[in-house]
């Protein structure tokens, strides 16, 4: 990661003696094609690699979706092992060290993915928790907030603006919506076009309205995956102070958290500081869609006023035209603002940070529904 501490899964390294990053492939033009590298690998969950490569000098890369640094390595003998510097294979913290997204984030009540971003390395924070300069751009989605800011409002009704994004993070509670045509065109012309959104919780109403029939929220039938966008008030649902006993669905984020020791023994991870009215799921396409993390949760059933509990999807992605959507239903940081920052990061921050950067990787064809 860019902060130089956690390890990169799943990262393309690669050896080229063209001194340029290798050339991309597909209708997406996002993933690289390897034809012409000298040599190439994956990142193993801890980070580790081994590249195989003749006597010579070349320009070595490490990329993650659009994050990519490089450096100069000189190979003297078949037989030697030549390690480079960690910071040669750390993912950069800005645009003077290697390449990095355009990132936007629209701060919400309830989240606070800014601070978590720049706990990754690509900003900082003070003592008390609050973001204090970062390598992204800060809108205000909530009244009031930091006057410094611009409003999210005017980027997402900004077509041309928002499209100079390649990630735009919308925090839970975020209050610029008002389910505009102009804004559900707007992103969804930002995720057709290769965007990445990565949304959460009571912010649900911009992938909904966009996608429904990408994400079903509870209150509806069949799985919620039909034409029509599903009601706020019986999607908004959760019971507070849950502690879930998250399971994971992607073998290489189990095994980067194992690595990192965020899993429990039995390979769950848990997810807490749950608060009152989260929005449930009850599906994701089985198209396009995929499911990161679930658990045993919780909630009310609206239309009858009944406690229901049920193993429900917790943290979902989809793919749309070239680019990527995810939504999860938890928080991903539980500190309140203006208490002191712990010096470790939480599972919930960490799993943003495994997917801040996995939701980049590359899609070569555009998926249409």
């Amino acid at each position: 990661m860019p902060n130089g501490v956690l390890p990169v899964s799943q990262a393309f390294v690669y050896l080229t003696t063209q001194n340029q990053p290798a050339s991309r492939s597909g209708s997406c033009s996002q993933c690289l094609n390897p034809l012409t590298l000298a040599s190439y690998a994956t990142t193993a969950p801890d980070g580790s690699f081994e590249l195989w490569a003749a006597p010579g000098t070349y320009r070595f890369f490490v990329e993650k979706g659009i994050f990519r640094r490089s450096a100069e390595v000189t190979v003297v003998s078949c037989s030697d092992d030549v390690a480079l510097d960690p910071e040669a294979t750390r993912l950069p913290r800005n645009n003077v060290e290697g390449v990095i997204p355009e990132i936007a984030v629209i701060t919400g009540e309830f989240d606070r993915m800014e601070v978590v971003l720049a706990r990754l390395g690509l900003g900082e924070v003070d003592a008390s928790g609050r973001l204090v300069r970062s390598e992204f751009d800060v809108f205000a989605g909530r009244n009031p907030d930091n006057v410094s800011y611009s409003e999210g409002a005017q980027l997402i009704r900004d077509r041309a603006r928002l499209l100079g994004y390649d990630y735009l993070f919308i925090d839970c509670g975020a209050s610029v919506y008002s389910g505009s045509p102009e804004i559900v065109t707007n992103l969804q012309t930002f995720v057709e076009q290769g965007g990445r959104l990565y949304v959460t919780d009571l912010a649900f109403g911009y992938v909904e309205d966009a996608w429904p029939t990408a994400i079903g929220f509870v209150g509806s039938g069949s799985r919620g995956l039909g034409p029509e966008p599903e009601p706020y008030d019986l999607a908004l649902a959760g019971d507070a102070g849950q502690v879930v006993v998250g399971t994971i669905h992607d073998d290489s984020l189990a095994a980067w958290l194992r690595v990192i020791g965020a899993l429990e023994p039995d390979g769950s991870v848990q997810l807490t500081s749950w608060g009152p009215g989260w929005a449930v799921m009850q599906g994701v396409s089985p198209e396009q869609g995929r499911t990161w993390v679930s658990g045993d949760v919780s909630w009310t059933d609206w239309s009858n006023v009944t406690s229901v509990s049920g193993h429900q999807p917790l943290t979902v992605s989809f793919d749309r035209g070239c680019g990527r959507a995810l939504f999860t239903s938890y928080h991903t940081i539980e500190v309140p603002e203006g208490e002191p920052t712990p010096p470790d990061l939480h599972p919930q921050e960490l799993i943003l940070g495994y997917l801040s950067v996995e939701i980049g990787a590359c899609i070569d064809e555009p998926i249409v529904w």
